[in-house]
């Protein structure tokens, strides 16, 4: 699931310098792009990170510095605000692509050194320069040609994405082989893009890949998650993978429950997941009106179902809920700079300047702590610090709300990277739950 455009930070913060503010205290429009302003706070990301040679090894390292041997570890890269979504490479025919990280889909898709219409500058995946390179045929059983939206075009299986956020990219199915961490030579099939929207990814990244189960695979042709796919070749030890992720990237252990990404390990929470399409965790369905609380206001919903996605940039809840949690800020907390009036916190896409030295007392003390209670009792905490996401450009200082809500999720949570970057995560598919708890101090840790 990507839902990212409209809000991702990385892009749409950039603009601040596009904008012409009026006063001060002016807010940030999100939503103008200034291409050169991305392309520099970009480079200042990527140079802090480690350079990418050909041949280069992930330590199996716990935050601890102990060697694992029990789980496939891969170093994440990328932030909220710093572009506004997380990603790791993968070696595919041994040529290298940077991929965003998504537990919302379940299909890998790379630009085909052919493809015009993607993003200049990016990794592309180039058959020839592959000797396992092999493209999946009409006449191939993987090959659905039923589709309006994909199927079967001359002799090429066809595969086509599409998103809520309108983005999309189409191509074709081939398989290579591909190195993922210490997971070398997963036979994997994946999507060749050969064209797509100008918003599908970002600068630092090329593609996507999914980590949900094969009932979100088929686009039309249903084909193996490149998980899946190394899980059945015994390449991954166990059916199951760990997410940490904190401002700077973060932690993807394969095969594992990695407790060491965790502040307290003996504090994670197991809950029941359904994992048959997307990781489905419920609400407490308990009617007592506490399944929601801004400060000590409940608010009561018949929606129970919750998507944990890191494809999501920030928190997203149905309009209903939004509504409520608006009217009760707008009721109660309008002493808050920027948070009423025709500019408020809560319009789409609007960050508010702060003045550095207020931030302290508006996090800590004028705003309230919004809670969600999960069904088996565990409590996701957001403090202000956790819901305002702050962000300097230039010589002004911005905090943007970290919730949202989406036309068509109206019946669903989304958990996306707001609560990602609190809460590390254990899909433990084998045993059909989800282990949350507060992350680690950090968890960028894996040696590359």
């Amino acid at each position: 699931m990507r839902y990212w455009n409209i809000w991702a930070l990385g892009l749409l913060v950039l603009s601040a310098a596009a904008i012409p503010l009026e006063e001060e205290s002016a807010p940030l429009k999100l939503g103008l792009v200034k291409k050169n302003v991305k392309r520099v706070l970009s480079r200042r990301l990527v140079e802090h990170e480690p350079k990418w040679r050909h041949v280069r090894r992930t330590e199996r390292l716990g935050l601890d510095g102990t060697v694992r041997t029990d789980a496939t570890m891969v170093a994440i890269h990328g932030g909220i605000t710093a572009v506004g979504m997380y990603y790791s490479y993968v070696i595919v025919g041994g040529q290298k692509v940077d991929l965003q990280i998504d537990t919302g889909s379940a299909m890998m898709a790379l630009p085909h050194e052919s493809c015009s219409a993607c993003r200049k500058g990016d990794n592309r995946y180039n058959p020839s320069k592959s000797s396992t390179s092999s493209e999946v045929q009409c006449h191939d059983k993987r090959c659905s040609s039923s589709s309006s939206y994909g199927g079967c075009t001359g002799n090429l299986c066809k595969f086509n994405l599409a998103y809520a956020d309108s983005a999309y990219a189409n191509g074709h199915l081939m398989c290579d082989s591909v190195d993922w961490g210490q997971a070398e030579g997963i036979d994997a099939c994946f999507g060749a893009i050969t064209k797509e929207s100008a918003d599908f990814e970002r600068d630092q990244v090329d593609g996507i890949l999914g980590l949900a189960g094969e009932s979100l695979s088929c686009n039309p042709s249903c084909i193996t998650p490149l998980f899946d796919a190394a899980l059945e070749q015994k390449k991954i030890s166990k059916n199951m993978f760990t997410v940490c992720m904190d401002d700077h990237g973060g932690s993807l252990s394969l095969g594992a429950a990695d407790e060491s990404v965790f502040e307290d390990k003996d504090k994670i929470a197991y809950i029941p997941m359904d994992e048959s399409s997307f990781y489905e965790i419920k609400l407490d369905g308990e009617k007592d009106g506490g399944q929601i609380k801004v400060g000590d206001v409940a608010i009561s919903t018949t929606v129970q179902k919750v998507v944990v996605d890191t494809g999501t940039t920030l928190l997203s809840v149905p309009k209903s809920v939004f509504d409520k949690m608006k009217e009760i800020f707008l009721t109660n907390y309008c002493n808050v700079k920027g948070l009423c009036g025709d500019d408020s916190w809560f319009d789409s896409g609007l960050c508010e300047t702060f003045d550095p030295s207020e931030e302290d007392d508006i996090l800590d003390n004028q705003l309230p702590v919004i809670t969600l209670r999960l069904k088996g009792g565990f409590i996701i905490e957001l403090t202000p610090r956790d819901y305002l996401l702050s962000y300097e450009f230039g010589n002004e200082h911005y905090m943007c709300l970290g919730i949202m809500y989406m036309a068509g999720t109206s019946h669903e949570f989304l958990l996306g990277n707001t609560v990602n970057l609190k809460y590390s995560m254990i899909y433990d598919r084998e045993n059909h739950r989800l282990g949350i708890g507060k992350r680690a101090a950090t968890c960028t840790h894996v040696k590359e």
